[in-house]
């Protein structure tokens, strides 16, 4: 059923086997960002195989995973849990299909403008950001006025399953405004698929709709920060200085300030989510803060500060003091999340505000160590701790790692000794690290140390390369080269499926490692800069 929408938006494609780089001028993975997007130009987060999800096998599919549950979309009966399941499946091949995460998104801008195209780039941030809409959803975010906390965490009741009681920001229940208030992490130009079936009550005969309305403050760190700004440091010319003040990349992160400043608690981080969003195990998720999502938005604030001060206006040097705050209080959670034992950093804090110490979250070590850098994590922890984090990380998350030789073929999402299970944006990332790591080493006069961690990325590099880069075939004969998300299906703990699928944050990545360019620095310097530091 899903393969007549996917024809209808003329988006069928084949993964052909895997191969090596492309051949001819620029880059192998140029035409995979100009032809995988929706209709109005919106881009896909994937590419999915025809048959692909018809082929997966049912232990590898959702099973035994829901209650009996009452839905209002089934006229408001019980539904049993093998329909349940099929559903959660349906939706994850539909978000696959016609979906984009948003930090998905902001790769995929950022690698558009590395290869020349920042005007597509610029019109993703307006039209689709700005704009707030795409070509069926006039609205993309979580700015529902705050009821109160819902039930069973609160006294606020919703039972027509509508969101009737708003979206909460913060420990103080804000309601904010569509302007500052969060996108939700995906979003996609369909809201109900012609062809689908809603596979809770098959007998209705009522399509699948979209149903994934989760406002992440990772996956806006990406698209309204990191990423809305580095499209306008592009866009002015790489020139920090030069970057207009009013643009729409600006505009993004300003706005997105606000609501940074109403989800950060005192002690520092910044919240997951606001309250009232919706959690499969029904956990309160908005009360949990996550390292990655704080690593992530304090690149972008770092970004942002930069830009306003090395700006010749002083119209907005009044938030300086306050993004200041917020980056101490933020790097003060970070460095309070490494486990001195274990040396690696923690996932982050739970709806206790307890920290989580499993399971082992790779993309805590790689980012955390890209963004702060060596001299700051070794200045905390001592000489040798960041080499100490990647070794950890190497033992409990290599793929095909060697004690012998101290290298592995990448990284996989968490504990990977028994599922050797191989991630092709993870692993690129651990790749910018080392990077990171090589670079700073070098400037600190330890040529050998640096020469061994860049022979290391390099190694990493070219061997998920290898395995997981593949041809993509789309419609009127065109093909082009895209890297998977992963070698084979895996349930990821942090909750979602990883699928042997093109994907546009691995092929994305694939861009940044060949144009030497590190997304979380304006101009790709491996060389962490820290504003604060002068």
């Amino acid at each position: 059923m899903a393969r007549l929408m996917l024809l209808a938006l003329a988006m069928a494609a084949c993964v052909l086997g895997a191969a090596g780089a492309g051949e001819g001028d620029g880059s192998p993975y140029y035409e995979y960002f100009q032809w995988n997007r929706q209709p109005s130009g919106l881009p896909n987060s994937f590419v999915v195989p025809e048959g692909y999800f018809e082929n997966i096998p049912r232990e590898l599919r959702p099973h035994d995973n829901h209650a009996p549950e009452r839905v209002v979309a089934c006229n408001n009966e019980t539904i049993d849990p093998q329909y349940l399941d099929a559903y959660e499946f349906q939706t994850e091949e539909m978000l696959a299909s016609v979906g984009l995460n948003l930090y998905d998104g902001s790769v995929w801008a950022m690698a558009q403008c590395l290869l020349g195209n920042v005007a597509q780039a610029v019109e993703y941030t307006i039209t689709t950001l700005l704009d707030n809409q795409t070509l069926q959803f006039g609205d993309l975010k979580a700015d529902r006025e705050c009821v109160g906390m819902m039930e069973p965490y609160g006294d606020c009741t919703d039972p027509n399953q509508d969101g009737a009681c708003g979206f909460c920001y913060g420990d103080q229940l804000q309601t904010l405004p569509t302007e500052n208030a969060y996108f939700f992490r995906m979003i996609s130009d369909y809201y109900c698929l012609e062809g689908t079936v809603d596979a809770r009550c098959p007998e209705l005969g009522t399509p699948w709709c979209w149903n994934d309305y989760k406002p992440v403050t990772g996956e806006n760190s990406w698209s309204q920060m990191i990423g809305a700004l580095q499209v306008e440091y592009f866009n002015a010319g790489k020139n920090v200085a030069a970057i207009s003040l009013q643009s729409a990349g600006v505009q993004l992160a300003m706005h997105m300030f606000n609501a940074v400043k109403a989800m950060q608690l005192p002690e520092g981080p910044v919240l997951y989510c606001p309250y009232n969003t919706w959690d499969q195990e029904g956990l309160n998720i908005g009360a949990q803060a996550s390292v990655e999502n704080n690593v992530s938005l304090l690149a972008g604030l770092r970004l942002l500060y930069r830009v306003i001060s090395e700006n010749p206006s002083s119209e907005f040097d009044g938030l300086l003091p306050e993004l200041q705050r917020s980056m101490e209080g933020i790097t003060a959670f970070v460095r309070a999340s490494y486990d001195k034992d274990g040396r690696y950093f923690r996932q982050g804090l739970n709806t206790t505000r307890e920290w989580v110490t499993t399971p082992f979250a790779t993309d805590c070590q790689t980012w955390t160590m890209s963004v702060l850098g060596l001299d700051v994590i070794d200045g905390w922890f001592g000489s040798g701790a960041s080499l100490g984090v990647w070794n950890t990380t190497k033992v409990v998350s290599g793929y095909n790692y060697k004690a012998s030789t101290g290298m592995a073929d990448g990284v996989g999402f968490s504990e990977n000794a028994a599922d050797q299970v191989l991630s092709g944006e993870w692993t690129f990332g651990a790749v910018s690290m080392l990077r990171t790591l090589g670079a700073m080493y070098e400037a600190r006069g330890e040529h050998d140390q640096a020469q061994e961690l860049l022979e290391e990325a390099k190694h990493m590099e070219t061997q998920t390369k290898q395995q997981l880069t593949s041809t993509v075939q789309f419609g009127s004969g065109k093909s082009t080269k895209a890297v998977l998300y992963a070698n084979r299906r895996y349930w990821i703990e942090f909750g979602w499926w990883a699928n042997p699928i093109p994907s546009t944050a691995s092929t994305g990545w694939a861009v940044f490692l060949d144009e030497d360019y590190n997304p979380f620095e304006f101009g790709g310097s491996y060389i962490p800069t820290d504003p604060l530091a002068k």
